[in-house]
């Protein structure tokens, strides 16, 4: 039985009053881009002749985007909740216009999900064009995936061209069906018959456009057919291509001589095609001299606007930054020239080689002959200084504000020791870890997660699933896998938040595909992956082994309910969306409970484990729907701390179910009326903007409100805040997956379709200045290769004896030799420290020695010996953490940090010493260690539960405090609560 013992004066009642809040009421958010970096490909770009400050980007699928010279970065400028619009197929400018442009979006093959787009502020806003009578055509521009065919092949070129002899005429190529005329007056379609230019059942595209610039004549690249010249007023047509010159079938890119004496045609493997005489029968030859084409060959090439003689061109493979190649005289001849990418001038650290791969498109900047641009698989990249002779020097400072990462998963968590606390997933990429450096938009990430294995993953790549451990969040996994769809998988675990990664080799990659993970919130060894195979478990962070289905429960930690199994879990069938880019996660470590996991089977049962993952049974079968869509958005979520017991939220079918009894018993908020609750496309939860409940979030919509909105609430599901705002372009495609911060009160990230990860914050929000990275260096002691402490001084004070090192289970030592007679005889000390006055900071030890015996842990000031913090600690000969929070009243830049041990011969173990600020919402990363001190400072409204001990003199001035200590809570000369206020100490142990 615990003891429970309650200070309180003048105790207040509190009452919690919920009103429902219509979803027409919005909170002012600020939304940014998690600062990734470049990640996908820019398919083509567009430079205005008359003004070069006018560069515009499109890219696969991660919309499109303009240069604003004046921020120094590249925006995005499409802003839909429909992701097929995110797919940009071509770029046109208006000649004479700079404000005015056009794009050509669409990502699939159905024509109302495909769009002609129209900016007259230079691409700051666009409208989608009026088509009289429809649209009845497509672009498929990401290669025309999914269309069958030639899919995946052609998505390089310019298909969109504003005609500059009548600048009311859009040409429009498009992918299955031919060519278009819009006329931008009367927003009239004119299909150019299938009898000039034909339509096709294999989805080849129309991929260039070009006009001469003095006569009505217009030339077309249409891969899989060839090239056809036109005249623009009568509209007839001649294709080259179809008995001589079958190269040009692969055309795809156009450009002309300054002069038009010539022009250039780029058809990939066939090279490259150049013809004369353009305002004629076009005369034909494959030029020479060139490498040889590899990959898909060449797909792009660009005649100089200063130099009628010069053009330039390259092969579209891998890492070709030294193989660019130039001509000086028409193409009659060509030369390689070298080029590089410093370090220096690499602005996305994480991506350090192949520069120049699958170059999309060149460009010679119209303002200047010595600049140079290219897209490619890999962002954008310029030349300030480029020489036809070269070597160049190029750089991707340009890039900034790209960020087009698919993400596959998204994680948030307690800060763990490196400062971390987001992780993401991608489709190309193992995944990224981000901390506070996300605030910086210039702070792009510096590695993903392959880079920081220990040992090779190939041919793994592709990230498919992501978890932590709650309590220990040091501690993370991820599942990645060879290819997006089923293929090879294999599960990787950190142990030191992140800085290496280990593959595991009881994780039959020969057996298993993509696996949801999710990792014990206590346990790090414990570990559930879910597939289509099977549910597997681990005990010891390695080997997994299937999983049993049982008709009884035996809990292997103590629970505060009972389980009442309903049967046994059956784990056939279909269990997962193995495509790494489904977004259902329907498994999830319970937030409280080290032993506990669940499961919801697309049948519609609800089961859990409370063995770690070894035994499981159904708990519920009538409340949650069936699904057979395996796209289904679903995501399982368990919501940690005391007030949250038990406490599980899923969206299923796009309906919010919620269960306060461990999946025992589900509501839906979604049937319910008094919830106003409609669809929900996505559901997270994050750190509450109150210390009563969590926030939860859901994208979608409430209260008979059109279209998808994120929505917060903060008291558990009661009410709703609608948080983005679309007049204010706060709207993204395709947002799978959200995931609340669990630091920053009302902080959301969101995946939004090719655009990366973004993330807002509320601007009622506490400041967002708390920096907790870790301000002791290498206090993990885990340098095994030193002889000495690094970073650490050893001291030894009036014959007192003791060395210290690394020994081979990653700790500290320190070994006495001679105690001496007083504690500051030996010491363990690190200088240059700060701390701010008003900030709260944490030290934190993990120690144990040989024996019982007392030490001190003191912080003061180094050189004149002000002391700030000094307290004794019992080391025990079993390993316990030791932490400390305390606000001074001063700032200071030169303090010691110090571990006094004199006057005890036995040996000390230290695992680590940790120093940082303590930031709102790092009380989770403390819950349940052994001894916890708060000293001289407001006690912040939250639960603190020490497994032994609480000691503290700070003053109570809020409710919603509790101590809970597992031994005692020792109240001590200082502390004191505020009038009013009701404060709750017990002596419990920890769940």
């Amino acid at each position: 039985m615990s003891r429970i013992i309650t200070f309180a004066l003048f105790a207040s009642i509190l009452v919690f009053k919920s009103t429902y809040l219509s979803s027409q009421s919005t909170e002012a958010y600020t939304w940014k881009n998690v600062p990734i970096g470049g990640g996908g490909y820019i398919t083509g770009m567009k430079i205005h002749p008359l003004d070069a400050s006018k560069r515009y980007y499109r890219t696969d699928v991660g919309g499109a985007y303009r240069w604003n010279s004046t921020s120094g970065r590249m925006e995005q400028m499409i802003y839909f909740s429909n992701s097929n619009l995110y797919s940009v197929a071509g770029i046109a400018l208006h000649p004479t216009d700079t404000n005015t442009l056009y794009l050509a979006v669409g990502r699939n093959c159905n024509p109302s999900e495909n769009a002609i787009l129209v900016s007259t502020n230079a691409g700051q806003d666009f409208s989608i064009v009026n088509i009289a009578g429809g649209i009845p055509f497509w672009f498929a521009g990401n290669g025309g995936r999914d269309c069958g065919g030639n899919s995946d092949k052609d998505r390089q070129g310019t298909p969109l061209a504003i005609n500059p002899h009548d600048t009311d005429q859009l040409y429009i190529g498009t992918r299955g069906k031919g060519l278009y005329i819009l006329d931008l007056t009367t927003l009239q379609l004119t299909d150019i018959p299938s009898s000039s230019i034909p339509d096709n059942s294999l989805q080849q595209s129309i991929r260039s456009i070009a006009f001469h610039p003095t006569q009505n004549i217009v030339y077309i690249a249409y891969t899989g057919h060839g090239v056809y010249v036109g005249n623009t007023v009568t509209q007839n047509y001649t294709r080259y291509g179809n008995n001589s010159h079958t190269e040009l079938k692969d055309a795809i890119d156009i450009s002309l001589s300054k002069n038009a004496t010539y022009m250039l045609v780029a058809c990939k493997k066939k090279g490259i095609m150049k013809a004369t005489n353009l305002t004629g029968t076009l005369s034909w030859s494959l030029l020479t001299g060139y490498n040889a084409a590899d990959g898909e060959g060449y797909l792009t090439a660009d005649c100089s606007p200063h130099n009628n003689n010069v053009a330039i061109t390259i092969v579209a493979h891998w890492n070709h930054i030294n193989e660019f190649q130039v001509t000086t005289d028409a193409g009659n001849s060509w030369n390689q020239i070298q080029g590089s990418v410093a370090p220096t001038d690499n602005i996305f650290p994480w991506r350090s080689d192949a520069f120049a791969s699958h170059v999309s498109q060149i460009a010679f900047d119209p303002s200047s002959a010595q600049k140079m641009h290219y897209t490619s698989w890999f962002s954008t990249f310029s030349c300030d200084n480029f020489s036809l002779s070269g070597p160049n020097s190029w750089h991707n400072n340009l890039a900034k504000g790209h960020e087009e990462i698919v993400p596959t998963d998204l994680v948030a968590f307690p800060v763990n020791s490196d400062g971390q606390f987001l992780m993401a997933g991608s489709g190309d990429h193992t995944g990224f870890l981000f901390d506070s450096n996300i605030s910086n938009p210039d702070s792009f990430a510096t590695f993903h997660i392959a880079d920081r294995a220990t040992s090779s993953v190939s041919p793994l790549k592709k990230c498919a699933s992501m978890d932590f451990c709650e309590n220990q969040p040091d501690n993370l996994v991820v599942c990645i896998t060879e290819e997006w769809y089923a293929s090879s998988g294999g599960i990787l675990t950190s142990s030191d938040a992140g800085l290496t990664w280990d593959l595991k080799s009881g994780y039959d990659s020969n057996m298993y595909d993509k696996s949801i993970v999710a990792m014990s919130s206590g346990n790090p060894n414990s570990i559930i992956a879910l597939n289509n195979e099977h549910m597997l478990y681990t005990t010891d962070g390695d080997n997994f082994q299937n999983a049993n289905g049982t008709t009884t429960s035996n809990p292997s930690c103590t629970l505060p309910y009972t389980i009442n199994c309903l049967g046994a879990t059956d784990f056939s069938g279909t269990n997962i969306n193995d495509n790494v880019f489904g977004a259902c996660r329907n498994i999830t470590a319970d937030r409280n409970f080290a032993c506990v996991f669940y499961y919801y089977d697309w049948d519609g049962s609800f089961s859990i484990s409370t063995d770690g993952g070894e035994n499981w049974c159904i708990v519920n079968n009538t409340d949650l729907p069936t699904t057979t869509n395996i796209w289904n958005k679903s995501r399982l979520i368990s919501v940690p701390g005391n007030n949250h017991i038990g406490h599980l939220w899923i969206n299923i079918n796009e309906e919010l179910y919620h269960s306060q009894d461990a999946g025992a018993s589900w509501v839906n908020y979604t049937d319910d009326n008094q919830y106003n609750v409609n669809e929900v496309k996505a559901l997270s939860f994050g750190k509450g903007m109150t210390s009563m409940y969590k926030a939860i979030y859901i994208y979608g919509s409430l209260d008979g409100t059109s279209g998808d909105f994120f929505y917060r609430s903060d008291d558990n599901g009661t009410s709703w805040i609608k948080i983005n705002d679309h007049a204010e372009q706060e709207v993204w495609g395709d947002n799978k997956i959200i995931a609340g911060d669990r630091n920053v009160a009302g902080r959301l990230y969101i995946t939004a379709s090719g655009q990366g990860v973004l993330f807002g914050d509320s601007d009622i929000s506490p400041p967002l200045n708390c920096d907790n990275s870790e301000k002791t260096i290498n206090g993990e002691f885990d340098n095994i290769d030193n002889p000495t402490i690094p970073d650490w001084t050893v001291n030894e004070i009036n014959g007192a004896v003791m060395s210290g090192y690394i020994n081979h289970y990653d700790k500290a030592v320190l070994d006495i030799t001679s105690p001496g007679t007083n504690n500051w005889d030996l010491q363990l000390w690190q200088d240059n420290l700060s701390m701010e006055v008003g900030e709260i900071y944490l030290i934190r030890m993990d120690l144990r020695a040989d024996n019982t015996r007392n030490a001190t842990i003191k912080l003061r000031n180094k050189s004149n010996g002000t002391t700030y913090l000094e307290k004794d600690v019992t080391i025990e000969s079993s390993s316990q953490e030791y932490t400390f929070l305390f606000k001074p009243d001063i700032t200071d830049s030169d303090l010691r940090l110090t571990l006094m041990v004199g006057g005890d011969m036995s040996n000390i173990y230290i695992d680590h010493i940790r120093f940082r600020e303590f930031c709102e919402g790092d009380i989770s990363t403390l819950d349940c260690l052994e001894f916890m001190t708060l000293e001289n400072h407001d006690i912040v409204p939250n639960t603190y539960h020490a497994s032994r001990v609480i000691t503290s003199n700070g003053n109570i001035a809020d409710n919603n405090v509790e101590f809970n200590a597992g031994d005692a809570i020792s109240l001590e000369p200082g502390f004191e609560t505020q009038s009013g206020i009701q404060f709750l100490a017990q002596i419990v142990g920890c769940p």
